[in-house]
């Protein structure tokens, strides 16, 4: 079949059950026309570069990623062991985010240079839309702090941490932002990280988000820990089901599921339905398992497209 010959709007819905990564491979530089479609009338990207290659990550920056800026809603970012490097790249390859006119949601893990930091803070005032901005900065290995005579132990210092989070929360709590503006602030803690972001948005989950965080505190009137379970979209840690869950936490609103068969008995409590799911990635299939994947099609009614990654072929 000859491509050039499908409408624009077939094309563009069938780009909608394509991951965007494979999506930008397999159709970019195809034509002018698909060139056209990716970057001036296809959907909202988000862009997940965690544990990406490199050589994909050069090709979406150089080529892309200036061109579909306004339509960028989300970007993750890391300089783990798989992923050296890629914050300093990005910000090489992006000097400016002024384009990103559009973008919501903003993470970086294990920044390490004070210089890159500084430029991505200042960069961020051109981002109108952002509502989540993560920093996690892994790698921290000495910190001085000059007390003179002072003594703190762990616990007085963890006491300060705490206070420090309440004092953050306690200036989102006045008229301005609760009953002017009708702003309500999240702030939770996992490890080295602190997030704030408003309570009214949806994001993406991904490994940076945690679903069981050391503290949280909302200015919400009403109990709001359910309510922040209820905005995770897209779930990309395979195993979070195993134990990084709650047992009482309720996901109601999954789109995007990336899970590992077998699949731990929590799941079943903790997913009860699946009518928002559209894209299911499942890892190391086994065909003893097969009626849990059966039973994952009987709650996605609304699934649009699977992949699947077996240890065993599918078919022997």
């Amino acid at each position: 079949m000859n491509l050039e010959l499908i409408p624009d709007e077939v094309l563009l819905n069938i780009f909608q059950y394509v991951h965007d990564f494979d999506l930008l491979r397999a159709f970019s530089n195809l034509s002018y026309r698909f060139n056209f479609l990716l970057h001036n009338q296809y959907r909202t990207y988000c862009f997940n570069f965690n544990y990406l290659s490199k050589r994909t990550f050069d090709m979406i920056c150089q080529q892309h990623l200036t061109f579909i800026a306004d339509r960028t809603i989300t970007v993750t970012l890391s300089n783990s062991e798989k992923t050296p490097e890629q914050i300093n790249l990005f910000v090489k390859y992006i000097p400016s985010f002024a384009k990103f006119s559009h973008l919501r949601s903003l993470s970086f893990d294990s920044i390490r240079s004070y210089e890159i930091l500084t430029k991505i803070i200042d960069e961020c005032h051109h981002l109108c839309n952002l509502t989540h901005c993560t920093f996690d900065f892994g790698r921290l290995r000495y910190l001085d702090i000059d007390t003179g005579f002072t003594l703190l132990n762990g616990y007085e210092w963890k006491a300060i941490i705490k206070q420090e989070v309440g004092e953050l929360i306690d200036s989102y709590q006045t008229s301005f932002w609760t009953i002017e503006h009708q702003q309500f602030i999240r702030c939770f803690t996992r490890g080295t990280t602190i997030h704030l972001h408003t309570a009214s948005s949806i994001f993406d989950y991904n490994y940076y988000r945690p679903f069981d965080p050391d503290s949280f505190k909302s200015t919400y009137r009403h109990k709001d820990l359910q309510r922040y379970y209820s905005t995770i979209t897209h779930v990309y840690n395979q195993t979070c089901f195993d134990s990084m869950i709650p047992f009482h936490t309720r996901l109601l609103n999954i789109e995007y599921l990336n899970i590992e068969i077998p699949i731990n008995d929590r799941f079943w409590s903790i997913v009860p339905n699946l009518n928002q799911l559209k894209f299911l990635t499942v890892s190391s299939y086994v065909g003893r398992f097969q009626e849990q994947l059966q039973a994952l099609f009987d709650l996605a009614l609304n699934l649009r497209c699977i992949s699947v990654y077996q240890d065993e072929p599918l078919f022997q």
